[in-house]
């Protein structure tokens, strides 16, 4: 099946800045639809109309998402769809998608079909990083909790802060922002501590003991 003369192909891959972008564009745009509750959705196989109303219910553009290929970043995971953030969407929300979008005029019924599949698809390769991610940041945490005040633990908490800056869109804007923090004053405990056991090993000049010279000999 195809869209647009292409067919949607999103192929494993690092998190895109393109994506982080496209959260950016869309996140202030107001939401054009009355949403559902997030118990509300609808029952696949029984698309009502009366749903149409609710529809896009959010700011996520779901066509746009289904054609990214270079996967979609986590932070843009709070977009909204149908009332429901896009990591809270399920299974049964998307087979009901598809049945209302082709009833509400939104999309054909075969493109519904491929935009539903392909959508959920990257939604859930974002979901996946992002659960990977949340595993090197707890592992991260307690490695740096290990650490000394010493030269190559130093090393150490810069190289984990580079990486912390690599993986910036794989996580959601709260979470940097409290990684950020949690690193900020690990590093900053490290260096006070470090500075003063520099301190301790700093002794005054000691020539010794006096030589005291018989002045008769």
């Amino acid at each position: 099946m195809t869209v647009n003369g292409r067919t949607p192909a999103i192929p494993l891959s690092s998190i895109m800045v393109a994506a982080l972008v496209l959260a950016v564009a869309f996140a202030a745009k107001p939401v054009a639809a009355q949403a559902p509750a997030r118990d509300q959705i609808g029952t696949p196989g029984d698309a009502n109309m009366s749903d149409c109303a609710n529809l896009p219910g959010g700011n996520a553009p779901i066509s746009r998402i289904a054609r990214l290929e270079g996967g979609l970043a986590v932070r843009s995971l709070g977009l909204t769809y149908y009332g429901k953030t896009l990591d809270q969407l399920t299974d049964q929300d998307w087979r009901y998608l598809e049945e209302l979008w082709p009833l509400c005029g939104t999309y054909e019924a075969d493109v519904a079909a491929v935009l539903a599949t392909q959508a959920r698809k990257v939604i859930n390769e974002s979901k996946a990083v992002q659960a990977a991610t949340r595993d090197w940041m707890r592992a991260t945490k307690a490695r740096v909790q290990g650490l000394s005040p010493v030269h190559n633990d130093i090393v150490v908490i810069h190289n984990l802060w580079q990486e912390m800056l690599n993986r910036e869109l794989d996580m959601s804007v709260a979470e940097f922002a409290e990684m950020t923090t949690f690193m900020k004053d690990a590093q900053q405990k490290l260096y006070d501590a470090n500075a003063q056991g520099k301190r301790m090993l700093v002794r005054p000049f000691d020539p010794g003991p006096t030589d005291v010279r018989d002045p008769y000999k």
